[in-house]
């Protein structure tokens, strides 16, 4: 991911994530051991190739593929991006964001400041 983006790509970002989008802590466990810890993520999910793969291409993450159980409903994607890049993503885009701005804090909430 690059660190410079357009205002315009950011906006764009932010537009997407208010309509299409969520943030939130996922808890994994660790491997032999009980304790679990929480990774940030931000999640869009769309029917749209294209724009799932521009998000991806822009901004990093992973793409996957859902297909519906009805056939007469449409494949979905989903585009997710975790961990520190998340965050960093987060941070840039809270000013843009209209509807979800206050979701953003959630994701820090309980990490370690070297984290942010």
């Amino acid at each position: 991911m690059e660190l410079i983006r357009t205002r315009e790509d950011m906006s764009y970002l932010a537009g997407i994530i208010d309509g299409e989008g969520c943030f939130y802590l996922a808890k994994r466990k660790q491997r032999g051991n009980h304790s679990a810890y929480k990774t940030p993520r931000i999640v869009v999910a769309n029917t749209n190739i294209d724009l799932m793969n521009w998000l991806k291409e822009n901004f990093g993450g992973y793409v996957t593929e859902h297909t519906p159980d009805n056939p007469k409903w449409s494949k979905s994607y989903q585009w997710t991006i975790a961990g520190n890049k998340a965050l960093m993503l987060a941070n840039w885009i809270k000013p843009l964001l209209i509807v979800k701005q206050s979701e953003v804090d959630k994701l820090f909430v309980g990490l370690p400041l070297a984290s942010v």
